[in-house]
């Protein structure tokens, strides 16, 4: 077998990988998930040399079976599904570096979100934004301003501003121009 590289890994994300968001039930998201699956014991061995790969270049992935499964679903054919998932900010900024110079057919999604990634640092981080809505009210109730709240729990003013914004967008749009 020849020697894993980013040409084969472009190709292989080419036909058969995705970059998605993830959004989990905690609220938290994970703006670009690198997946990538195959079917069959040889899939998965294809996988975990991929995978390999990817942790001599600093990106954690892992090769796994997919928990929505349906194992009623199971005939003569079957071959089971594995899948390597990127699910680090910092692994999908790197993982889209090596293979956009090779990518053809999704190299225009790659682009746009590498570029996303890299202008928008903080979307997705748990710490970006730790305080729910309600205690933002309570804060504001208070007579606190934003910049205030984001000093007092260690946010970044802007940071901030843009969540509650983009999540609320009238009330908080009114409340961030009386507070300025």
């Amino acid at each position: 077998m020849s020697e894993m590289s980013w040409q084969y890994i472009a190709g292989f994300f080419d036909g058969e990988g995705c970059i998605t968001t993830l959004t989990m039930k905690s609220g938290h998201k994970i703006p670009a998930r690198i997946t990538m699956g195959q079917s069959g014991r040889e899939g998965q061995s294809v996988l975990k040399e991929i995978s390999g790969f990817l942790i001599k270049q600093g990106i954690r992935g892992s090769v796994s079976l997919p928990s929505y499964w349906p194992p009623s679903k199971k005939g003569k054919n079957f071959k089971q599904m594995f899948y390597l998932v990127v699910n680090s900010k910092k692994g999908s900024i790197d993982f889209l570096r090596g293979v956009l110079p090779f990518l053809r057919v999704k190299r225009v999604q790659a682009q746009d979100n590498l570029r996303y990634l890299v202008l928008y640092p903080y979307a997705g981080n748990r710490d970006s934004c730790v305080i729910d809505l309600r205690t933002i009210k309570g804060e504001i109730a208070e007579g606190l301003t934003l910049k205030q709240i984001a000093e007092k729990y260690k946010v970044k003013y802007n940071t901030l501003w843009m969540r509650l914004n983009k999540r609320h967008t009238s009330e908080i749009f009114m409340f961030s121009k009386r507070a300025a």
